[in-house]
């Protein structure tokens, strides 16, 4: 068996905290693993914690099960009451270590690349909010912007429509007509873009309901104006009208009588 290589490894079983098992196989190891977890007395499958392929695993294993013996068991037996990490230690001190296959390492790996996913993940989000976040802020500005050109617009409108319903030029009627339409389109074009920006992923016929909201609720406000505006005069009218009718039922005054002097 000199010179030739085979593997040295530690296997651990869930049913026995604290014990590795060490041995040596010209197998693979998880195939000696498979083989003592069929033995009737085994509750759970041993799973191999550590692997290492060297010259000679014969001498290996038992270099450290000498450097190891305290802490045997079994003097039978190949389990040792120790951590995984202190076996392989000694492998790697006693042993060229061709090749070799450690679970905690490869946990560790398998974290770092998870821990590296994760990182990569939340910069994803994060880039993602804070490119949300700038549109948003640009389409708030863009909205109001677009709100002062519109008032602007709309303190046009009457003068628009007096001029359209003065004019009797064809053409000049046309361009009149076509510019109220321009306005009345933008408006609603400013709603739809804004819902648009301010919620990523919204579909169209969605769009369409807020943007009727949105027009709906700035009729109403126009409307209220409009109500307040009718009332304070209906206000002043009856009031008006009160003082008149109070004035009016007050009784005449008595007549002024003049004393006649003889």
């Amino acid at each position: 068996m000199e010179d030739k290589e085979g593997w040295v490894y530690i296997l651990t079983n869930e049913a026995m905290p604290g014990l590795v098992k060490i041995g040596y196989t010209m197998q693979d190891p998880s195939i000696r693993a498979g083989e003592l977890s069929n033995h009737t007395g085994v509750p759970i499958p041993y799973d191999v914690n550590y692997k290492a392929l060297v010259v000679d695993p014969y001498q290996v294993e038992q270099k450290v099960h000498r450097t190891l013996d305290s802490k045997r068991l079994n003097e039978k037996r190949e389990f040792f009451k120790c951590e995984p990490f202190e076996v392989i230690r000694f492998i790697r001190e006693m042993a060229t270590v061709k090749y070799e296959v450690s679970k905690q390492e490869e946990e560790r790996k398998l974290a770092k690349q998870k821990q590296e996913e994760e990182r990569k993940q939340k910069k994803i989000f994060e880039n993602r909010r804070r490119e949300e976040k700038h549109q948003k802020e640009l389409a708030r500005k863009q909205f109001e912007l677009r709100q002062k050109e519109r008032k602007k617009e709309e303190l046009r409108i009457p003068d628009l429509i007096k001029e359209f319903e003065r004019e009797k030029n064809i053409e000049k009627k046309n361009s009149l007509r076509n510019e109220l339409k321009v306005i009345s389109k933008r408006r609603s074009d400013e709603y739809r873009d804004f819902i648009k920006m301010t919620i990523p992923g919204i579909n169209d016929e969605f769009s369409s309901k807020i943007e009727l909201s949105l027009l709906m609720e700035d009729e109403k406000k126009k409307k209220k104006k409009i109500f307040l505006s009718l009332g304070s005069l209906l206000i002043i009218l009856f009031s008006f009208l009160f003082y008149v009718a109070i004035e009016f039922m007050k009784p005449p005054p008595p007549p002024i009588e003049i004393e006649e002097s003889f």
